[in-house]
């Protein structure tokens, strides 16, 4: 009986740091997205600014 609960309590463990995994990825890929996106604004800024 308490041998099959541990087994339970690990099962949820592993898929709550497997859940947080995944959300902090998902969080990491926005943040650097987002950066990407600003970088490449600037530096179409600059182009323009050049040309101009």
């Amino acid at each position: 009986m308490i041998v099959a609960d541990m087994k339970k309590l690990k099962n949820i463990v592993v898929l709550n740091e497997m859940i947080s995994w995944i959300v902090n990825g998902i969080i990491w890929q926005c943040i650097c997205i987002d950066h990407a996106i600003k970088k490449m604004e600037e530096t179409l800024d600059n182009c323009r600014e050049l040309k101009a």
